[in-house]
């Protein structure tokens, strides 16, 4: 996996354009600087555009704060898929307000870019395993995702359980863990989390703060 290991710290432009694009979560903004740094072949954020609350929409982004975080994006050197907006409802009754998010997908690539686009994360298909390939996850961790029927019961994934003890005992690069680890082979894939730690430590020393603080 080609990376920038090798540079230091990006440009002021470079982290201002980074820094301009309204994702919520900073883990949201760390993936702009793995896909920017080769560390991922593609990957996607979510843009919170409009929430819904007793039958009133309030507008959180528009079309021009949207057209500008794609275009922020595309200066940067990435080429930019936006997939289809969708609702999410939390379970806690009637009165819980809707969020209606935009799927942004990116990548160096185009083709790969595009390709993310067309994949369902949750399939049990091939869709799955590509999805999670294309995001830099270590292949023994994607296949142990596909494969473990029962996840919660943690067969062929460390439970929840095991990987918060993990987390009590090593501190540091579990912000930047995206994936879930495998039985088998987590000692390895943990490497690759530490990995993107530091390369956003080494390109983004105020995003790396925010996430380990």
């Amino acid at each position: 996996m080609q990376g920038t290991m090798g540079l230091g710290k990006l440009p002021k432009k470079t982290l201002d354009l980074i820094d301009s694009v309204p994702v919520r979560l900073t883990a949201d903004r760390a993936e702009i600087v793995l896909a920017l740094a080769n560390e991922k072949p593609a990957t996607d954020l979510l843009l919170h555009v409009a929430d819904i609350k007793k039958n009133k929409r309030e507008t959180l982004l528009g079309k021009r704060e949207i057209i500008k975080a794609v275009r922020a994006l595309e200066e940067l050197g990435l080429s930019v898929v936006l997939g289809k907006k969708y609702r999410v409802t939390p379970l806690r009754g009637r009165s819980a307000s809707t969020a209606i998010f935009l799927p942004v997908y990116m990548g160096r690539d185009p083709q790969k870019a595009k390709q993310l686009s067309t994949l369902s994360p949750r399939s049990g298909n091939n869709d799955g395993y590509d999805f999670g390939l294309l995001n830099g996850y270590p292949r023994t961790a994607v296949k142990a995702y596909m494969d473990d029927d029962a996840r919660v019961h943690g067969k062929r994934l460390l439970s929840w359980e095991e990987i918060r003890k993990l987390k009590l005992q090593e501190r540091g690069w579990f912000g930047f863990l995206t994936f879930r680890l495998s039985r088998k082979h987590w000692r390895k894939e943990k490497e690759r989390a530490k990995r993107w730690m530091r390369v956003i430590r080494t390109l983004h020393p105020a995003l790396y703060s925010k996430i380990t603080k």
